[in-house]
Formats: structure tokens, sequence, C-alpha cells
């Protein structure tokens, strides 16, 4: 039965099915061309997204170093102020103490001028607050000077008092 076939109808088979073959590859093809149109408008939209996501990212990025900036700005002008402040602080704690070593000096030469008089110290730790009286203002022997910060201190010292 093969030999009855002709060359020519062979030859014509194999091209249909050939044909037939890139009919199939061509549909398959179609789809996932398709399929890619559609991802890649999908991936347009991805795009133009993440373009304005990062748009709103670097404005956000501006406004935190502004900012970052203003509250750098203020927090320098607190340090400085409270350096400043630190310094005045210390002042007045050398001050105080020049003041409290020269009071308790007066105290003594006080002590060692009237022997039998019990003199008791205002700042001792042992007293308890609220017992007995109160001491009056101390009074200082002439010769101490007191300049005038020293006085200015004292005075409010006594005020808080």
């Amino acid at each position: 039965m093969i030999a009855d076939i002709s060359v020519p109808v062979v030859l014509d088979m194999i091209i249909a099915i050939l044909l037939v073959a890139t009919i199939v590859y061509a549909f398959v093809l179609n789809r996932k061309l398709s399929v890619l149109r559609n991802a890649k408008a999908e991936m347009e939209m991805l795009v133009a997204r993440f373009a304005d996501s990062t748009a709103k990212a670097e404005s956000g990025i501006q406004n935190l170093k502004a900012h970052a900036s203003e509250s750098g700005a203020a927090l320098d002008s607190m340090t400085t102020r409270a350096a400043g402040l630190a310094g005045d602080l210390s002042f007045l704690v050398e001050k105080g103490t020049s003041l409290a070593n020269r009071l308790e000096k007066a105290i003594e030469s006080a002590r060692s001028e009237a022997p039998g008089v019990a003199v008791t110290h205002p700042f001792r730790s042992d007293r308890v607050p609220g017992a007995g009286a109160r001491p009056g203002p101390s009074k200082i022997p002439a010769t101490a000077e007191i300049s005038p910060e020293e006085a200015a201190l004292v005075k409010s010292l006594r005020g808080v008092r």
C-alpha cells in the first residue's frame, strides 16, 4: 500500500502536518504574548505608583531634615543657655562655700572669745527640724568684711528660709 502512494502526496502530507504544528505553535505564542501585554500594563501601573511613592518619600525626608535642623538649632540654644547657667551656679556655689567658710570662722572666733556661752550651729545634721527654737540671724563680728555680692547672697539665702 505504501507503494501506491506517490512521493508528491507524501510531501504534501508532511507539509500539512508541519502547517498544523505551526498553527498550534502560533496559537500558543499568541496567548503568551497577550499575557505578556497584560503584565506590561500592570507593570506600568506599578512603576507609576512607585514613582509617586518615591516622590512622597522624598518630600517627607525634606520635611524631616527641616524639622531636625530646627530642633538642632533649638537644642544648641538650650545647651548654650544651660552652660551659662551652669557657670553661674558654679560661681554661686564657690561664693556660698567661701561665705560659709567665713561664717564658720566667725562662729569659731566668737566661741573662742566667749568660752562659757554654748553656741549651736544652725546647719548641724544632728539637729531635728522643728525641735527647739530656730536660731535667729547670726551676727558676724565687725572684723569680717562682706562684699556686696556676698551680702546679696546672704540676703537671698535668708529669704529662702
